[in-house]
């Protein structure tokens, strides 16, 4: 059996796993199931295995990374799917030899978890500065290269890159086009849980999408030149 294989950040990442976000507890009580995400969809579809190693709040570096240690482990005939995040993430080394991602919604966030996390050894200026000059197509290039790379490795599989941050309408090459507007948790929920990733209604709708993609890569691959 081939395998479906998910990499990515929260907005890929299942439900089904130990110490899930607190949006997803929610979730989950308030769904009174734990909902499917998109990977599980196409998996119990096209009866492929799931293997997901999506990372909640992770950074584009972390992502690229990911996939390093599954390089012999992904047959040819196997299907990839990548969920880039935004490029504002980034990661920084901490004093206790492993990294932290920035994620942003503000400066103020960045500075508040600077506070909380003193193993950072870098000043609120510094971050800001970092922050700043992240607001840069160089970065989405520095992705593309990522992208690039991963396609060369991935010749004979089926290997899609998308972004929920629609980051191709900067030039990101995601094999995707920017994604429709898809119902959100606090949607879904009247904002009983309010939260703004993809309600399972969302993440089966894409999940259609990909599969028409997979279903027709060939010609897909063709008119978007894929390497």
């Amino acid at each position: 059996m081939n395998t479906l294989w998910i990499f990515g950040d929260s907005f890929s990442a299942t439900n089904n796993r130990k110490n899930i976000e607190s949006w997803r507890k929610d979730y989950i009580n308030w769904k009174g199931y734990t909902p499917l995400c998109y990977g599980e969809f196409i998996s119990n579809e096209l009866n492929l295995l799931h293997a997901n190693y999506a990372i909640g709040g992770t950074d584009n570096y972390t992502i690229f990374e990911s996939i390093i240690p599954h390089l012999n482990k992904i047959n040819s005939n196997d299907i990839i799917i990548i969920g880039w995040s935004h490029t504002l993430r980034f990661r920084i080394a901490n004093k206790m030899g492993g990294f932290n991602t920035i994620r942003l919604a503000g400066l103020d966030d960045v500075f508040e978890l600077n506070k909380k996390t003193p193993y950072i050894d870098l000043s609120n200026d510094t971050i800001r500065e970092m922050v700043l000059s992240r607001n840069s197509n160089l970065y989405i290039n520095e992705v593309n290269n990522f992208i690039t790379i991963l396609n060369f490795c991935f010749k004979n599989n089926k290997i899609i890159h998308w972004s929920p941050f629609r980051q191709d309408l900067n030039g990101m090459k995601t094999t995707k086009s920017s994604i429709p507007n898809l119902e959100t948790i606090t949607d879904e929920t009247g904002g009983v849980v309010d939260d703004t990733h993809f309600s399972e209604n969302a993440h089966k709708l894409l999940s259609i999408d990909f599969i028409n993609t997979i279903e027709n890569y060939e010609s897909f691959k063709n008119k978007h030149s894929l390497i």
